[in-house]
């Protein structure tokens, strides 16, 4: 370093210290190369290369729109092409359900490095959250070609979608974090993964609006629907990424205050769970 200084790393045990923290920004380098790793091996030696990150939404775009548009008979109404409705919704639903299955899987994914070297460990599931939110901008292409062949002009306000990739992708690194730290006990619970992202697709606004069913319910099962909506963390998020992104959708400030509500509460939780794990992760794996 500059002057001859030299930076000490101190591991103590329980690591209850401030140094775990300068250390996650010293090491903001690795975080940087192992971002920059996955993100190129995963299109490395692949016949279409990036164009996979924008194939995975656009086929879960087309399968919402036949389910909710074709066969449910969703956005009939809508003055926005149905289409371009559920991409919106996709987008920001792909950036939460990348950031929390990479974050689940970071532990037992990265175990043969983490026994080796010291490195704070939550550089990993943040490296794969800023991969998860690159894949997250190069989508905005598709967005914007369904918006032009359909002659949709987006409103003004779609700027302020970009700086909602974040606390989505915040949120899904969180509950990642929170799986992965009963994974390491407990490996089948990262099969289920999936599957629980899959039937949460269907209980958020991503391929319809909330208004739309609360109207499908007939204005009745009020409890039932103050679950589907408040108590899904995802619902503010979706819906305000929507709001900015089309003209026509209505902001919940409720909703989204909420959201950021459980982002704040499951962010405490999961640090303090990954620190405790962390600690005594390499006797268990």
């Amino acid at each position: 370093m500059a002057g001859g200084e030299q930076r000490k790393t101190v591991i103590e045990a329980g690591g209850r210290n401030l140094q775990y923290w300068r250390d996650l920004w010293h090491y903001r380098g690795l975080a940087f190369h192992m971002a920059r790793r996955d993100f190129s091996v995963r299109y490395k030696q692949t016949v279409i290369g990036l164009a996979w990150s924008l194939l995975n939404p656009l086929l879960n775009m087309l399968l919402l729109s036949l389910v909710f548009g074709t066969f449910a008979g969703f956005g009939q109404d809508s003055e926005v092409p149905y289409y371009v409705s559920v991409f919106a919704g996709v987008l920001p639903w792909t950036l939460f359900s990348r950031a929390l299955t990479v974050a689940s899987g970071t532990l037992l994914n990265n175990a043969h490095l983490m026994t080796k070297v010291y490195f704070p460990r939550l550089v990993s599931p943040l490296a794969s959250a800023a991969t998860a939110l690159i894949d997250a901008l190069i989508s905005y292409l598709i967005l914007f070609l369904l918006m032009g062949v359909n002659r949709y002009l987006p409103p003004a306000r779609i700027l302020l979608s970009f700086p909602l990739l974040l606390p989505i992708a915040l949120l899904g690194t969180c509950l990642g974090l929170v799986i992965a730290t009963m994974t390491v006990r407990f490996r089948d619970l990262n099969n289920l993964v999936p599957y629980l992202l899959q039937i949460g697709q269907y209980v958020t606004p991503v391929a319809f609006s909330m208004a739309e069913l609360r109207e499908r319910l007939g204005g009745g099962h009020p409890k039932l629907f103050a679950a589907l909506y408040y108590g899904n963390p995802m619902t503010g998020l979706e819906t305000a990424f929507k709001w900015a992104a089309l003209r026509g959708e209505a902001l919940d400030g409720k909703a989204l205050a909420l959201s950021f509500l459980w982002l704040a509460a499951v962010a405490a939780f999961a640090l303090l769970r990954f620190r405790k794990v962390e600690r005594t992760f390499v006797d268990i794996v």
